[in-house]
């Protein structure tokens, strides 16, 4: 079970869902399973992502690459890091 949390205009939204587990090689990779958790709306439009895959993928400098391609989502991608 996956599951973030994001506010919007002050109230909060929560996903959760499941998830696969697709591949290990090359990085974790992870397939979201459609009609699995809550679907929260925004006027009436789903406010989380359903189906497509993510992709993790540990960088020598200790960060993570994350990479997206759930429909609807822009494909969002970048560079996950850790505060200490």
């Amino acid at each position: 079970m996956a599951h973030s949390d994001v506010t919007v205009d002050g109230l909060a939204i929560s996903c959760t869902g499941d998830l696969r587990l697709v591949s290990v090689s090359g990085g974790l990779t992870l397939q979201d399973i459609p009609g699995t958790g809550n679907d929260p709306k925004i006027l009436g439009m789903s406010a989380c992502s359903h189906g497509g895959q993510v992709s993790l993928l540990l960088q020598p400098d200790g960060t993570v690459r994350f990479t997206s391609n759930g429909p609807g989502t822009g494909n969002p991608s970048g560079t996950l890091t850790r505060d200490r």
